[in-house]
């Protein structure tokens, strides 16, 4: 014979899934109903994500779009950290539109992205190429723009 908590655990977390967690949603939504912000779980309009990533790579000499849970995220800045050269990074954990703007922009939607003078140069392992064969740093020493 199961347990009294085994049967009832199981019984609330449908309960909660079933009909209390509909119910706040409902309440959410109208509560928030003229901040689409919120409604939207914060999706940007893709056209304005791309207008943003266009305006923040021409600002920004070297700019690498990337994740915090991402490895080759962490290779990038490896090597940003090891040459010396600071660099500007948007962090798209929870934007899933700069994902899919980047995608529309480069063809490819996984991350790292790099950006050196507003061209689009790959994520780590193309880095770390153009490193190896000497061809990164005087990429970033053109003086199209200040560091």
């Amino acid at each position: 014979m199961a347990c009294l908590p085994c049967i009832i655990i199981p019984f609330i977390i449908w309960l909660f899934f079933k009909f209390i967690q509909p119910l706040v949603n409902y309440i959410f939504k109208i509560k928030n109903k003229g901040r689409t912000d919120f409604v939207t779980n914060f999706e940007a309009d893709e056209s304005k994500t791309a207008r943003l990533i266009k305006k923040v790579t021409e600002e920004h000499k070297i700019v690498v779009y990337k994740k915090t849970t991402c490895n080759y995220c962490s290779l990038l800045d490896k090597l940003f950290i090891q040459i010396g050269i600071p660099y500007h990074s948007v962090n798209v954990d929870q934007q899933p539109a700069y994902q899919d703007s980047l995608d529309k922009i480069t063809g490819i939607r996984t991350v790292p992205a790099l950006f050196i003078n507003g061209q689009y140069y790959g994520g780590a392992t193309n880095a770390w190429a153009l490193f190896n064969n000497g061809k990164l740093l005087p990429l970033l020493k053109e003086n199209k723009k200040d560091l």
